[in-house]
């Protein structure tokens, strides 16, 4: 008898340390929902959902597939080149006992040339508690935790705020603010949310966070967002373009909105339509206007899909009289997507359409004219296969508009592709001829951030939300940038509009079917990335309103082929009922890139 009981601790032991001895790097099989951010020369890569997996000694994979947080901070130099199809000089950094492990949230590089950053929000994701050292949700009151490079050390910087999970996120170029758009809460954003179960709380407001000093007196503040909508939004995509002499302007894309009162079963609510851009002047928030200026700007020519988990990267042209948005991967529940478009003439074009979707994945301008994006899943089982791709790192050559096999800090400097030329004319050394978008400029404001001078900024306040009547009549020539973006799904702002779209849709109908039949009968399993979880809103910094999303039962993870793996992702997490072990419904994720050139 005890000799049964020793080999039952045995067996127990040994499993407890196979599931304890998962590398990041050794065992990666696929990576979503994670966090991510360029810090001084180095890619840091935080949190997130990771499938892991073993190899043969000839690098087969031979399984089992099980999906966990990823618990380790992961560090990559970009100050030398490397090949993606070459084991990557990925260092593992251990966090330490108080730090969580976190899906769906953003890091923020401080900015003042360190190795120290931010990590704001997040959720714990459910999709298996049995994991080693998995961890329950922590009370609220620490949505932001600050981690020094130098002494390797986190540490939790309380404040009043909620923290929110699945919101767009942006960083100013100078890395002096970092701003936060909606959001939500599910049962693992909180020890007080686990109550949420399996719906989700969308959130309303942005934060706005001075990253030089955020526990000084202001240093986080929560903005009002009603002028952009009376709803919240969720899993969208939100970038920084630098106009010059302005401090620029932020511009919204994408995502899902509903009410933040509505607290039915729904992680993505209503997808937003990509035939308009939100776009907020960041140099507008002052004594008399505390919540800055938003305005809004209706695109033209044929707009991407609506999309979620998509991510967006931005290039300045040459002469820096345009800038070019890169919006990659996404998804709407059925199809993944690859897009490109130009501001300011806030024209959609067909560009490039990616190999394979992706979603919940996240992305970087790395080099002269290069952006990486790391991982992602292609579809909503996700621990069905490994990433193909090693460490689910890929290269996008922003001016060709191929992949790369390579990270290279010295290939030539960036000029637009010349999908984006075609559109707004010019060269790829920049001097676009379209300046401003087909029908004008729809508020008077959004003008005169793009073509400073040419009318008076105060005639229409965008503060109020509304669309404007007033569409700029002058038309002289730019001063400024031409803003655009190529990769994602459309956006920017203002005035010249080459947006280089390209929608990629998988057909699968038979798979598609399945989803539907599978949804029908209650087992919906939706494909939203981890950090996918139903989007929900009341401001997000208020503390008195806290929406919190799935409770610790892991709701919304979709369960993969592994018994272990209850995998939906991140998003699903919350997003999703408890599916069956086996097949996740939701589509496959669309894989586009748009790219938005705005002249200036």
């Amino acid at each position: 008898m005890q000799q049964r009981l020793s080999s039952t601790l045995a067996v127990a032991l040994l499993l407890q340390s196979v599931l304890a001895q998962y590398d990041p790097v050794a065992n990666f099989c696929k990576r979503l929902d994670h966090q991510s951010a360029i810090v001084n020369g180095k890619l840091y890569i935080d949190g997130g959902r990771e499938v892991f997996t073993n190899y043969a000694p000839n690098g087969t994979d031979i399984g089992p597939h099980i999906i966990g947080p990823n618990e380790y901070l992961l560090s990559l130099d970009l100050t030398k080149g490397w090949s993606a199809s070459d084991p990557l000089p990925i260092i593992t950094i251990t966090k330490n006992t108080s730090t969580p492990f976190l899906s769906r949230g953003a890091l923020f590089p401080k900015g003042d040339g360190s190795d120290n950053f931010f990590l704001f929000g997040g959720t714990v994701a459910y999709d298996n508690k049995t994991f080693a050292n998995f961890q329950l949700p922590q009370p609220e009151g620490n949505p932001i935790i600050g981690y020094g490079g130098a002494a390797d050390s986190w540490s939790l910087m309380p404040e009043t705020i909620l923290r929110a999970c699945s919101g767009s996120a942006a960083v100013l170029q100078d890395g002096s603010k970092a701003f936060y758009f909606n959001g939500e809460q599910d049962n693992g954003s909180s020890e007080e949310s686990i109550n949420l179960l399996d719906t989700t709380k969308f959130m309303n407001g942005m934060i706005e966070m001075d990253l030089n000093n955020p526990q000084s007196s202001g240093g986080v503040k929560n903005l009002s967002t009603s002028a952009v909508s009376s709803l919240a939004r969720v899993r969208g995509s939100m970038v920084h373009v630098p106009l010059p002499g302005s401090k620029g302007v932020l511009v919204l894309l994408a995502g899902g909105e509903k009410s933040s009162l509505d607290s039915q079963h729904d992680w993505k609510g209503t997808l937003v339509s990509m035939q308009t851009v939100q776009v907020f002047d960041v140099g507008s928030i002052s004594a008399s206007s505390p919540d800055g200026k938003w305005y809004k700007q209706t695109t033209s020519g044929v707009a991407p899909s609506p999309r979620l988990d998509a991510c967006i990267t931005v290039m300045a042209a040459p002469d820096n009289s345009s800038y070019n948005v890169y919006m990659y991967g996404g998804r709407d529940g059925l199809n993944a997507y690859f897009d490109e478009r130009t501001l300011p003439s806030f024209k959609w074009v067909k560009g490039y359409s990616g190999p394979n979707p992706r979603y919940s994945l996240t992305c970087h301008v790395i080099g002269p004219r290069q952006m990486m994006t790391i991982g992602g899943s292609e579809n909503s089982t996700v621990t069905a296969r490994c990433d193909p791709v090693t460490q689910g790192i890929r290269i996008l050559d922003m001016t060709l508009l191929n992949w790369d096999v390579a990270f290279n800090p010295n290939v030539p400097a960036y000029q637009l592709p010349m999908a984006v030329v075609n559109v707004i004319g010019g060269n790829q050394s920049g001097s676009a001829n379209i300046t401003s978008p087909t029908g004008g400029f729809q508020q008077k404001g959004l003008q005169e951030l793009f073509h400073p001078g040419t009318t008076s900024k105060d005639a229409d306040p965008s503060t109020n939300g509304s669309s404007g009547a007033g569409s700029s009549s002058k038309k002289k020539t730019p001063v400024g940038a031409i803003v655009g973006v190529v990769i994602g799904v459309l956006v920017l702002l203002a005035a010249i509009a080459a947006l280089v779209f390209v929608l990629l849709r998988r057909k699968r109908q038979a798979r598609q079917a399945a989803m539907v039949k599978d949804a029908a009968a209650g087992n919906e399993v939706y494909e939203i990335s981890n950090g996918s979880l139903p989007l929900a809103a009341t401001k997000l910094p208020s503390p008195a309103v806290v929406h919190e999303i799935d409770a610790p039962p892991p709701k919304s993870e979709l369960f993969g082929d592994s018994p272990m793996v209850a995998e939906m992702d991140a998003s699903s997490r919350a997003s999703s009922a408890r599916s069956r072990a086996g097949t996740v419904t939701g589509g496959p994720p669309t894989t586009t890139t748009v790219t938005v050139t705005v002249t200036h």
